[in-house]
């Protein structure tokens, strides 16, 4: 007893010195000046964010690191292996060593890449509920100061938090002898008669999207047939006539049929023909999908089990699959479906719905939402499938990225934050570390032709590329490289991003790419007038990054066209001075990290040795 004592009073002096040093070099950093405040509220750098995080930090280490041990260190000074951890018993002075490696677990989570993009990586996918720490997610939540922030409910994780508030069941599963259900075995063949099934939606209008795209749903279901062969291709989605239909018959119909399950449809949610109400669904993907929904309770005949735990249909845009932006979209609606219905990717696999031809971008779906199983498509599937569970992701018409009404709420968002470090790990990206040169990244645009796709014409080319280069090779400590990511593969341009602490380049598709940059760094987007779009404002800003916009002031002089596309001349005096605006930002904030990442650093430390 005296033993359990002893460790429990051990961890309560290590906490109280461990918080006592963390919040004095809190608010030494607070009191020191910051040479980017006047980006105070466009980035993730401000007071107020370390501020909450450092609180949420200590949450974390007092109930994982702490609060939830002190039995285990108890038990294991008795010599009794502790159950949780995994870690077998030892003797008296394990304690010390306990310390130790607590601090040293937390001292490894700690690094540059994201010292204010949730404390770093690791620890944010535990502060922010990643994967299955769900509780710690709606911990996070719990603040009343960011639920009354109207942005924390439009376009961060409180919207994740409005969807699933909005659950309601539209088919439940019929009474059953549970006795009879034999389990279901990956690959294998269906049973004959359907298991028991369910559909569940959450059907939320969101006020800053376009109002064709509501409402905005999704949807989870469990033991649901995919019956392949009731799809046909077409040239248009049937509730969305006339609409992107140029280009071939790359999306498909969806016969009655083609989604099956064994349920009741609740009372209020069918239509006359034993199917669903089409209200709760927009007139795009969606509701082609479940205006197909039939029930029953025999399944197809040689249907087969699906391989992995969880299926996430995904619906895409013809043409805009090729598209950085419009994929981005695709993406960031599929990883927030996940979150909202609480699914690890580790346990998806990513079916692909229409019938568009493989793009370059593809790859991202198995590196980051279908781990699982790696991503197939569905004209590539030869029978009817019966899935555990699965997930219908909305079409990325539908997210928030493209939400015109924004400028309110011009600041780093939480979510977004939480993808991209989901996207760092699937893609192992790495930043520069180095704090003398800052790397910048040159983003070309030419015509070009690759085996997936070709472009005779592109616009928005800069014509003095090479004087534009010489200049900012001028810049000191700045190191410049170029690239046309259309002769690159994803994976690649994802490193390039990542190994960039600023992006410059002309308004296009492949800006989005400065996501992946660390948190400290900048974008310069270059226009050859205004009025391009405010979209890679946006998601920058979202990301917690720097932004500069220039653009040709003097248009239509300095423009000229072609047959191969259109050319601007960089003002490259004006220009400059939005480059080294941007440099500059970047250095600071790149140096306040690392010195705010070293003080995090010292508090773990002393934590371990407090005597």
């Amino acid at each position: 007893m005296r033993r359990f004592l002893f460790g429990l009073l051990a961890l309560a002096s290590t906490w109280f010195v461990f918080s006592s040093f963390l919040w004095h070099q809190f608010h030494a950093f607070h009191a020191s000046p910051s040479a980017g405040s006047s980006d105070k509220d466009n980035n993730a750098w401000d007071i107020q964010r370390i501020h909450e995080r450092i609180s949420a930090l200590e949450d974390l280490v007092r109930s994982k690191a702490f609060s939830e041990k002190a039995n285990d260190v108890g038990s294991r000074s008795e010599g009794v292996v502790a159950r949780e951890t995994g870690v077998e018993g030892k003797e008296e002075d394990s304690m010390t060593e306990y310390l130790k490696d607590t601090a040293k677990h937390f001292m490894s989570s700690f690094n540059p890449l994201g010292v204010l993009r949730g404390v770093s990586k690791h620890t944010a996918k535990l502060v922010e509920g990643h994967e299955h720490d769900h509780k710690h997610h709606e911990h996070w939540h719990a603040n009343e100061t960011l639920r009354s922030d109207p942005c924390y409910n439009l376009f961060d994780f409180g919207l994740l938090e409005i969807w699933k508030a909005k659950e309601k069941p539209i088919c439940k599963p019929p009474p059953s002898n549970p006795s009879s259900e034999s389990p279901l075995t990956p690959g294998g063949i269906a049973p004959s008669r359907m298991p028991p099934s369910f559909l569940k939606c959450r059907v939320h209008t969101h006020p800053r999207l376009n109002r064709p795209t509501a409402p905005h749903t999704i949807c989870d279901g469990s033991n649901i047939v995919f019956d392949p062969s009731k799809l046909s291709p077409a040239p248009c989605l049937k509730h969305r006539p006339n609409y992107m239909c140029e280009g071939g018959n790359s999306y498909h119909h969806f016969a009655s049929g083609a989604f099956q399950a064994n349920c009741q449809v609740v009372k209020g949610e069918g239509n006359q023909k034993g199917g669903l109400s089409l209200r709760n669904f927009p007139m795009d993907h969606l509701r082609d999908i479940f205006d197909s929904w039939r029930v029953t309770t025999e399944t197809p005949q040689r249907a087969k089990i699906s391989q992995a735990p969880v299926t996430l249909f995904v619906s895409r845009e013809k043409g805009e699959h090729v598209n950085m932006y419009h994929t981005l979209t695709d993406w960031y609606m599929a990883w927030q479906a996940l979150r909202v219905v609480e699914i690890s990717p580790d346990h998806v696999q990513v079916i692909i719905l229409d019938g568009h031809s493989e793009g370059p971008l593809d790859s991202f779906w198995n590196e980051v939402i279908s781990r699982g199983a790696p991503m197939i498509r569905a004209k590539n599937i030869k029978s009817a499938l019966l899935m555990h569970r699965v997930v219908w992701s909305p079409p990325g018409y539908s997210n928030i990225l493209l939400g015109k009404k924004w400028t309110d709420c011009k600041k780093a968002m939480r979510m977004m934050e939480a993808f991209v470090a989901d996207v760092d790990d699937g893609f192992q990206s790495v930043h520069n570390e180095d704090m003398s040169t800052l790397n910048m990244l040159y983003i070309s645009r030419r015509p070009y032709q690759t085996d997936l796709v070709k472009r005779k014409f592109i616009g928005r080319q800069v014509d003095n590329e090479d004087a534009l280069l010489h200049e900012l090779e001028s810049l000191e400590g700045v190191k410049v490289s170029k690239a046309d990511f259309a002769h690159m593969n994803l994976k690649d341009q994802i490193h390039a991003a990542a190994a960039s602490d600023i992006i410059v380049g002309m308004h296009g598709a492949a800006l989005a790419h400065c996501l992946w940059m660390p948190p400290w760094g900048a974008l310069v987007e270059m226009g050859s007038r205004t009025n391009l779009g405010v979209y890679f404002e946006k998601i920058s800003l979202w990301a917690g990054l720097h932004f500069e916009n220039w653009y040709n002031k003097k248009y239509p002089v300095g423009f000229r066209k072609d047959d191969t596309g259109d050319y601007t001349t960089v003002d490259l005096k004006d220009f400059m001075n939005y480059a080294r605006r941007a440099v500059s930002n970047v250095k600071s904030r790149k140096k306040q990290a690392f010195e705010y990442e070293h003080r995090l650093k010292e508090s773990v430390a002393l934590a371990a040795h407090p005597y």
